[in-house]
C-alpha cells in the first residue's frame, strides 16, 4: 500500500510542529501530570487513528449522482440564497445583538439559543461553498453576477464569523476558499500573517469581553493566565514583553505556541485527576448539548483539548473505538475531497493536522465543512467538458 506525499505530511507535520513549540524558549511547560501511563495511552490513540485514516483511504466510494452542470448552479444558487436569507433573519431580527461590532453582544445573543434559520445557514453555507469549488473548475464562462453575489454572501459569512469571536471558524472559512493559493514559495508569508492576525484578534476578543482597554495590561495578563496555566510563558518571555516595542508580535508568536502545545498538558490533568465514566458525545460535537442529557464534570470545563483528550471526555475507555472511526471517516473523506476541489482536500488536511492540537473534528463548527464535502462530493458533473 502506498502512501502518497500529502497523506506523509498531514500526519508527520503536525508533530513536528508540536515538538518545535516545546522547544522553543518563550514557554515553560509544566510536566508534572505527564507519566508514562498517560504518554502510553495519548500515543496509541493516535497510532489508532492515523492507522485508520490510512485504512479509510482505501475504502472505494459508492457511484455518483450525475447532473448537468447548469441544474448544479442552479441548485447553488438555491441553496446560496436560502443560506443568506436565513443568516440574515437570525443576525438581524431573530437574535440581533445590541452591538453589530462588539464580540459580547454576539455571544449575548447566541446564548438566547438556535433557531431554524441559524441552523440552516451553518449547514447550507458550507455545503453553498464546496458547490462553488466544485462548478468554478468546469471549462467555460460562469456568470460574473453569479461570482459577485457568492462572494457578497460568503463576505457577509465571514464578517459575521469574526465578530462572532470565532478565530477557529473564519481559519475554516479561508481554507474552503484560498487553500488552493497556498504553496512552496509563499507558505510562510501565509504562516507568518496567520500567527499575527490570530494574536491581534485574540486581543480584540479579549478586550470585547472584559473592556479592558490598556494593550500592555492585556498583553502581560493573558500570557500568563487561563488557558496557558500548563504552558506558562517562560521569565525569558515575560521580560521581553516588558522591555520591547513588539510586544503585539512577540504576545502574537507566543499565543500561538501555547494554543498548539497546551492540549497535550490539559489532557494530562484530565486524564490523571479526572477519570472520565460516562458516555457523553456531546463534548465531541458542541451542538449535541442541545439534546443530551449528560453532565461530565469537568474542573477545567472550558478549556479546549486535543482531539484525543476530547474523545476520553466524550466516550472514556470507548475513545480508543471512536479514534478508530473517526480516523476511518477523515481518510474517506479526504479520499472524496479530491473530487470536489483542492480546497475541499484542505479542510480535511486541517482537521486532521488540528488534531494533535485541539478538537479537529467538532470543535469551531468543522463538522458542518466535513458534512458539507461528503454531500458534494457525491455529485458529478457532466456536460460537453466533463467526461
Amino acid at each position: 500500500m502506498l502512501i502518497k506525499k500529502d497523506v506523509l505530511c498531514v500526519i508527520i507535520l503536525p508533530w513536528v510542529v508540536f515538538h518545535l513549540s516545546l522547544l522553543l524558549p518563550i514557554i515553560s511547560p509544566e510536566y508534572e501530570h505527564v507519566n508514562f501511563e498517560y504518554s502510553l495511552f495519548f500515543f496509541v490513540l493516535f497510532f489508532i487513528f492515523y492507522a485508520f485514516f490510512i485504512f479509510g483511504l482505501q475504502v472505494k466510494s459508492k457511484k455518483a449522482i450525475c447532473l448537468e452542470v447548469d441544474s448544479v448552479v442552479k441548485i447553488f444558487l438555491f441553496i446560496l440564497i436560502i443560506a443568506l436569507v436565513s443568516r440574515v433573519l437570525d443576525r438581524f431580527l431573530i437574535r440581533a445583538p445590541s452591538n453589530y461590532f462588539s464580540i459580547s453582544s454576539y455571544r449575548v445573543s447566541r446564548e438566547a439559543g438556535s433557531n431554524i434559520f441559524s441552523i440552516l445557514s451553518v449547514i447550507l453555507f458550507p455545503v453553498a461553498i464546496f458547490l462553488y469549488n466544485k462548478i468554478r473548475t468546469v471549462p467555460g464562462k460562469m456568470l460574473s453576477a453569479v461570482n459577485v453575489f457568492f462572494f457578497f454572501s460568503i463576505s457577509f459569512f465571514l464578517f459575521d464569523v469574526v465578530l462572532s469571536g470565532s478565530r477557529g471558524t473564519a481559519l475554516v472559512v479561508f481554507v474552503s476558499l484560498f487553500f488552493d493559493k497556498i504553496n512552496k514559495k509563499n507558505i510562510i508569508f501565509f504562516g507568518s500573517a496567520f500567527v499575527v492576525v490570530s494574536g491581534v484578534f485574540f486581543i480584540f476578543r479579549f478586550q470585547s469581553l472584559t473592556e479592558v482597554e490598556s494593550i500592555s495590561k492585556t498583553l502581560l495578563y493573558l500570557s500568563s493566565v487561563g488557558y496557558s496555566d500548563f504552558v506558562p510563558a517562560s521569565d525569558f518571555f515575560m521580560s521581553m514583553m516588558q522591555e520591547s516595542d513588539f510586544r503585539l508580535l512577540y504576545f502574537s508568536v507566543v499565543q500561538i505556541t501555547q494554543y498548539i502545545a497546551h492540549g497535550f498538558f490539559e489532557f494530562a490533568y484530565v486524564y490523571n485527576t479526572q477519570p472520565i465514566v460516562q458516555f457523553d458525545p456531546s463534548r465531541l460535537i458542541p451542538q449535541l448539548s442541545k439534546i443530551s442529557s449528560f453532565n461530565s464534570y469537568l474542573e477545567r470545563e472550558n478549556l479546549y483539548y486535543t482531539l484525543m483528550g476530547t474523545l476520553y471526555i466524550s466516550f472514556g475507555a470507548f475513545s480508543i473505538f471512536a479514534s478508530a472511526i473517526i480516523g476511518l471517516g477523515l481518510g474517506f473523506l479526504y479520499k472524496r475531497s479530491v473530487l470536489i476541489s483542492k480546497n475541499a482536500k484542505g479542510v480535511v488536511f486541517l482537521s486532521v493536522f488540528m488534531a494533535p492540537f485541539v478538537n479537529g473534528v467538532g470543535g469551531y463548527d468543522i463538522h458542518f465543512f466535513l458534512l458539507a464535502i461528503y454531500i458534494v462530493s457525491v455529485v458529478r458533473l457532466k456536460n460537453k467538458y466533463v467526461q
